[in-house]
Parts: C-alpha cells; sequence; structure tokens
C-alpha cells in the first residue's frame, strides 16, 4: 500500500502513534542486543516494554474475566510459537528444547527461545497490576517500595520460580512508573528533564554495572539502575512524542513488536546457518522485517489472528 494510505488506517483505528513509535524503538533495541551483541541496551529495552505496559493499562473490575483474557491475549499465542519454533528447529536441525524446559518457561528458554520469558511475566506482571490498583485500602507508593524490596530480595538469593514469576515484581514496578506518568501528570520542567536525562545517559555509558538482565534477575545497581532505566525510557518518550513525524516508519515495527519478539532469534539463527555467509547487518535487518510483514500479513486473517496474535 502507499505510505500515506498506510499511515491514515494507523490514524483512523484510534491508536496512540508515538506509543507504537516507542514500542518500535523498544523491539529494535532488542534485536540490536541478540543479534549485534550492543549491550548498551540492556540499559532500558526490556523496562521500556513494561512501561509502555503499565501507561496503556487500566484496571478491570473482575480479576477472573481479566485472567481469561489474557490468556487468551497472550498464553495461547505463546503456547502456539514455541510448539512452531520447537518443531521447525527439530525438523530443520534436529534440535529441540527439553520437556521441562518448555514447561517451566522462563529463564530455561535459552538460544532461538530466549526472549519467550517476556510473555509470561508480563502476563503475571498484568494480574499483579490490576489487583494491586483495585484495591482502594493500599497506599501505592508502599506498595512500589514493598515490591521493589521484594525484586532485589528475590535477585539476590537467585530464586528460580515457573514462568520467571520472579521477575513479576519488579516488572510491575516500571509499570507502575507507567501508570503514573499517564494518571498523575509526572513530568518536570524542560531544564530539569534533559539533566536528568543526559545523566542517566552517561551514567549507563560510563559504568556498565547499572545495565539489567531482567530475564536472569540481574537488576544491576540497586535502585540506581531503576532510576537510569526510567529515566531513559522517559528520554525516548519525549522525543518521539514531539518528533512524532519523524518516527512514524517505526509504528508499524512498534504494532508487531510481539511477532519480532518470538521470532528473531529464530529469523536470526536460520540465516546464520544458510551455506551462503551473510553479513550481520542484512541478518539484524531481516530478523526485524520478516516477523514485521508475517504480523501485517497474519491480522488480516481472523483465524491466525485469534490463535497467534490473541486478537
Amino acid at each position: 500500500f502507499p505510505y500515506t494510505t498506510l499511515f491514515r488506517s494507523v490514524e483512523k483505528s484510534n491508536r496512540l502513534i508515538w506509543l507504537d513509535a516507542v514500542k518500535g524503538v523498544g523491539i529494535i533495541s532488542v534485536v540490536l542486543g541478540h543479534v549485534l551483541d550492543c549491550r548498551y541496551v540492556y540499559a532500558f529495552h526490556m523496562p521500556l516494554f513494561f512501561l509502555v505496559s503499565g501507561y496503556t493499562f487500566h484496571p478491570r473490575k473482575s480479576e477472573l474475566q481479566y485472567m481469561r483474557q489474557l490468556l487468551f491475549r497472550l498464553i495461547v499465542p505463546y503456547i502456539v510459537f514455541l510448539s512452531l519454533v520447537n518443531m521447525l528447529t527439530w525438523v530443520l536441525y534436529s534440535t529441540r528444547i527439553s520437556i521441562i524446559s518448555f514447561f517451566w518457561g522462563g529463564a530455561h528458554l535459552k538460544g532461538i527461545y530466549g526472549a519467550f520469558w517476556f510473555i509470561t511475566v508480563l502476563f503475571g506482571a498484568l494480574l499483579m497490576l490490576n489487583i494491586i490498583l483495585r484495591q482502594r485500602c493500599i497506599r501505592l507508593r508502599w506498595c512500589f517500595l514493598g515490591l521493589l524490596v521484594v525484586s532485589y530480595v528475590l535477585a539476590y538469593f537467585h530464586v528460580d520460580m515457573p514462568w520467571n514469576v520472579q521477575v513479576v515484581p519488579m516488572a510491575v514496578c516500571f509499570m507502575m512508573m507507567g501508570w503514573y506518568y499517564k494518571n498523575k501528570d509526572f513530568s518536570f520542567s524542560k531544564r530539569v528533564s534533559v539533566l536528568l536525562i543526559v545523566s542517566a545517559v552517561c551514567i549507563t555509558l560510563i559504568c556498565k554495572d547499572v545495565q539489567l538482565d531482567m530475564k536472569y534477575t540481574k537488576f544491576g545497581i540497586p535502585v540506581l539502575s531503576f532510576v537510569t532505566s526510567t529515566l531513559i525510557v522517559y528520554g525516548i518518550v519525549l522525543i518521539t512524542r514531539k518528533y512524532e513525524y519523524m518516527f512514524r516508519p517505526l509504528v508499524f515495527v512498534g504494532e508487531a513488536s510481539i511477532f519480532i519478539m518470538y521470532l528473531h532469534l529464530f529469523v536470526c539463527y536460520v540465516m546464520q546457518h544458510l551455506k551462503v555467509p551473510v553479513n550481520v547487518y542484512i541478518i539484524f535487518f531481516c530478523s526485524i522485517l520478516f516477523p514485521t510483514v508475517l504480523y501485517h500479513v497474519v491480522r488480516r486473517n481472523k483465524i491466525l489472528s485469534l490463535v497467534l496474535i490473541g486478537k
């Protein structure tokens, strides 16, 4: 379709263009970290998705009904993609994950399946956030601090739970920051914002210990890493909202971010094992392009969209 026609269709769907662009920045950062081994993106790339999820979150009255919705929207596609990728790698390369890793998930999913942990953590974090926000008797600031402490305790003792449940408290903390940003007029003056964001970026570039690897409950330097991650995401949001038109090409990548999360490592693995040598930057580009195209094809089919996208 023509470039302008595509953007009209996005605008008519009442989606926040800048928000999808931010997700586009996030998922490109994920692929940068995995394919090109750019470690700096670990300072913000996964927190970005949890912050965005918190920003778009709306509390539901019924926890049970909301759980059913999330099961169809997240867990069904998760199981389908995990099964498909496992089957394809078995057919193509005679390798597959163990039954224990398949059901335990989380940090036990490595290699081609390495990014799947995000979905189960997102599922648990959304459920927990819904419960927290519906409890009027709970002081959110104290709940936030309690979850932050629990996160660092679980990380210190290297607790390993099914579906990476041990990461959920930290994910909820980032979600709460996104929710605060939307609902509590969380903003600074222009000068203060620039100073804080630049400081966070400089700290990240100078100190590698600030980087997070949420999958393995490596939350960096307590509190400092959380603050720097939040500020960097805040900076990405401010820039994207101000220069929205420049970031519009990333909208379609952002919409397909879940597909890219599922498939980019598989595409990377297949291209690396081709008999013809392929440049790593071509692999990086294809790891984003192929899942993006596939997503926009699948979304047009009601059955495939239900099974693979959960919509």
